[in-house]
């Protein structure tokens, strides 16, 4: 039941990213969580895809150190 509800592609997306920066995503990185979103969907749901496409996205390549 819950494959089929794409919520839950869309959380899980959204905590792997949040894990991987180490931090809760900005406004600013919506298009990027968008994209991964997106791609996740259309590559069929594979979790080692979408952990590469993770670090390879800008959000987490050009990702800010937390303010203190």
């Amino acid at each position: 039941m819950l494959a089929s509800q794409p919520q839950v592609s869309d959380c899980l997306v959204q905590n792997m990213y949040r894990y991987g920066t180490g931090h809760v995503e900005t406004d600013t990185e919506q298009p990027v969580l968008d994209d991964l979103k997106s791609t996740f969907r259309a590559g069929g749901y594979h979790l080692r895809d979408l952990m590469r496409d993770i670090v390879s996205s800008d959000g987490f390549r050009f990702v800010a150190p937390p303010s203190p």
